[in-house]
């Protein structure tokens, strides 16, 4: 595979106005949450950053959420952020077509589903890029909407620990934990942009972390992320009693398991289902991502 490089930064932002970031909800600390958080990871927990926020009121449970994280492919939600933000301002057209170039090729894992020298709409690329991680439509989308770009808008929506300007893409789950918390109070943008980007996420094919904590049936609009030294899974959870955001980092190596422990545990608090009730069947895990050969910046 290519080599590990810096994302490529190329034009700066056109030029539109920020609307201010929405002020944080109140937020009300569970106790009882917060020992199930701390009850479902265990000994391991030193390796997570974990935020739950259920939207309906609020409720909330939080561990090590400002320690930073190697994004991996969390990295990709900025860039459908800020692809939405330039749709909304009208710099950009999700009809756009961007053409596949041998460079944004060199970056594919086996996902990649046009030739060189094709013309792909921008619309097409954001739905490789989410729903099965593809590096190389995100590779190009970023270099459409350049990273300084992304990095002026996180820091507006008070998202202060994440970048993709260099190499370390960094991110922490409190950073995470308000992207969703804004997706899923319809802020993020807009609320026309913050339904489609749920939309867009609900379509998920890589559902082996936090959907298989919860039944068949609940929704949820997610994104994973995988390196040697991390593991992943942050989004919805679209609950009968009330959504909820769950974000779990890890430096743990392709370890799924602690996620789905603790979306299980964090689902059954929530629904109200006692410890000893046999658990529902998730949904299929479909998409698994596993351990693949590419530069540090793009993984799954």
């Amino acid at each position: 595979g290519p080599s590990p490089t810096r994302p490529p930064r190329l034009a700066r932002r056109p030029e539109s106005p920020l609307p201010a970031p929405p002020p944080p909800s109140v937020r009300r600390l569970d106790q009882d949450l917060q020992r199930v958080v701390e009850h479902a990871l265990g000994d391991e927990a030193d390796h997570y950053g974990v935020v739950v926020l259920r939207l309906t009121d609020g409720r909330t449970a939080q561990l090590n959420a400002g320690r930073v994280f190697y994004a991996a492919s969390l990295f990709k939600l900025p860039v459908m952020v800020e692809v939405f933000r330039q749709v909304a301002a009208g710099t950009l057209s999700m009809d756009e077509a961007l053409v596949v170039t041998e460079s944004a090729a060199e970056y594919d894992l086996g996902t990649l589903a046009h030739e060189v020298g094709e013309a792909v709409t921008v619309g097409r690329l954001l739905e490789e890029m989410i729903t099965y991680s593809d590096n190389v439509a995100a590779i190009m989308l970023l270099g459409r909407v350049a990273p300084a770009a992304i990095d002026e808008t996180l820091a507006s929506l008070g998202l202060d620990h994440t970048s993709v300007l260099t190499e370390d893409i960094p991110t922490t789950a409190g950073d995470m934990g308000r992207l969703f918390e804004l997706l899923g109070r319809g802020q993020l943008v807009d609320h026309d942009a913050s339904e489609a980007m749920l939309a867009l996420m609900r379509r998920q094919g890589i559902n082996d972390r936090i959907p298989q904590g919860v039944p068949d049936g609940v929704a949820v609009a997610h994104k994973t992320g995988n390196w040697d030294d991390a593991t992943h899974d942050t989004g919805v959870v679209f609950a009968s009693h009330g959504a909820y955001v769950l974000v779990v980092l890890s430096d743990l190596a392709w370890e799924n398991e602690g996620i789905i422990g603790l979306s299980r545990a964090v689902y059954r608090y929530f629904e109200g289902i006692p410890p000893g009730a046999a658990p529902a069947a998730p949904m299929p895990a479909a998409t698994t991502a596993g351990p693949a050969s590419t530069t540090r910046a793009t993984s799954r």
